[in-house]
């Protein structure tokens, strides 16, 4: 077989860097971690877990997989919820235009020329990190899922536009101090990663606190007690609520006469902005090697890591009626009202990871090795589909058998299987795929950097 040939294929699979890294955050699991508890707050965040040799070595196995100048890794611990995140290079403008000369695909390895100094930052959440029920190779997924934010018009450069429009959007909003849910310490952090000289000194003075446990032991006093102020403001907000309640009446008839326009700012966000690049991370993962790993996290995360802490439906998911109504509300909101949420749903998540490595068997090309990976993935991906969606679940542990919502959930999916097709995705991500490409748009991206090498 010829050896460009055999190049064709778009699925990288994991390698020893890869493996390397996974080994580093177990390492991190097992010393930092304590046994049956998801760490959080202050206890996580005077363990020095970011300035120790692991956290560091980590870091720059990032640096060094991936080809960036400069990566911060940072531990968030001022949430509960298991998540990760990222402020990625393609917010940006002008990393956005060197990236697709600036990348290269070499074997099992993409990565940037580092003479590029492209930088950037990561977030982990401490319950994301020390989840019992999620493994290592699990966490290393999802983190993998942030890292592909910053490849995306690198690998399609057809979305270039896209980011940064959404620069220039993201930075007036920030301005205009209306960032949701955004604290001071991460729109400060936003603003200094809108340019690589301030990104790269962001990230410089970043790195050097982690390595002195001295600084980093007085920035997190700083940012906690920056972060907690908002909280304070709440907490007399909802005390003089309602004393407030009638001079609120303006701004709730205001409100109601721009419902059109933040429908329609919400919708050019999710379906614009943040689709094609959620879709693009799941992509990227899966084509490491890690889309079963990186779909069994976002199902654990969501169904049973969330159900250990906080803003659980378990206790209404077991009633009747009140379930099954859930699971309907659900399945339909997935399908229809999602239009504003720029994640896909589940069943459409691991539907492109199935689609996608389903192109590479369709290659003959592919060689033998290779396509061993990509059946025992595609395996694992089309077991994980068939357990979320069964009807009876009294042989696993995720869903119990009077979990009346999920079943309910997925008795639909059942009927819309029947109806288009077992990997068809749902009407919304169909759509989406349409305008945007999808699995074979991101598929043909990947053969045609990896034979253009």
């Amino acid at each position: 077989m010829i050896l460009d040939e055999v190049l064709n294929e778009a699925y990288l699979g994991k390698n020893k860097e890869l493996k390397h890294m996974e080994d580093l955050i177990e390492k991190i699991r097992n010393k930092y971690g304590e046994k049956g508890t998801i760490l959080h707050g202050f206890d996580t965040m005077f363990k020095g877990i970011e300035s120790s040799t692991e956290w560091q070595e980590l870091r720059q196995a990032f640096e060094d997989t991936f080809g960036f100048y400069s990566v911060s890794l940072l531990l968030d611990t001022d949430t509960e919820l298991p998540n990760a995140y990222t402020f990625p290079m393609s917010i940006t403008p002008d990393a956005n235009v060197r990236a697709p000369f600036a990348l290269s695909i070499k074997g099992k390895g993409i990565k940037y020329d580092k003479k590029q100094k492209f930088c950037t930052i990561i977030y982990i959440t401490a319950p994301l990190l020390f989840s019992k029920k999620l493994t290592s190779a699990e966490v290393l997924a999802v983190l993998l899922h942030e890292v592909g934010h910053n490849f995306d018009t690198a690998v399609l450069p057809g979305f270039l536009g896209i980011p940064i429009l959404r620069t220039i959007v993201t930075t007036s909003e920030i301005l205009s101090g209306r960032v949701a849910g955004a604290n001071p310490s991460h729109i400060l952090t936003t603003l200094l990663a809108l340019t690589t000289p301030t990104r790269m000194l962001d990230n410089a003075i970043t790195n050097m606190i982690q390595k002195s446990p001295g600084l980093l032991f007085i920035k997190h006093i700083l940012t906690g007690f920056i972060n907690f102020i908002p909280h304070i403001f709440d907490i007399l907000f909802k005390i003089i609520h309602p004393v407030l309640k009638m001079q609120q009446i303006p701004s709730i008839m205001a409100t109601i006469l721009l419902s059109p326009v933040l429908v329609a700012q919400s919708l050019v966000f999710a379906n614009v902005f943040s689709y094609p690049a959620e879709t693009f991370s799941d992509s990227f993962a899966t084509l490491l090697g890690y889309g079963p790993e990186l779909q069994s996290a976002l199902i654990k995360m969501e169904y049973q890591v969330i159900d250990d802490g906080v803003d659980t439906n378990k206790d209404f998911s077991r009633m009747p009626i009140v379930g099954h109504w859930i699971g309907i509300n659900e399945y339909i909101y997935d399908h229809f009202m999602s239009l504003t949420n720029g994640h896909p749903n589940f069943n459409a998540r691991l539907k492109t990871s199935i689609n996608l490595l389903e192109k590479d068997l369709e290659d003959p090309r592919i060689d033998k090795k290779t396509k061993y990976q990509v059946k025992n993935d595609l395996k694992k991906l089309n077991k994980l589909y068939d357990e979320f969606n069964k009807l009876s679940d009294s042989d696993k542990e995720m869903f119990s058998d009077d979990n009346y919502a999920h079943q309910t959930r997925a008795a639909m999916e059942k009927i819309t299987e029947f109806v288009y097709g077992r990997h068809a995705p749902d009407i919304r991500s169909k759509l989406a795929d349409i305008f945007y490409g999808g699995a074979s748009s991101i598929h043909k991206s990947f053969e045609r950097l990896r034979r253009n090498q």
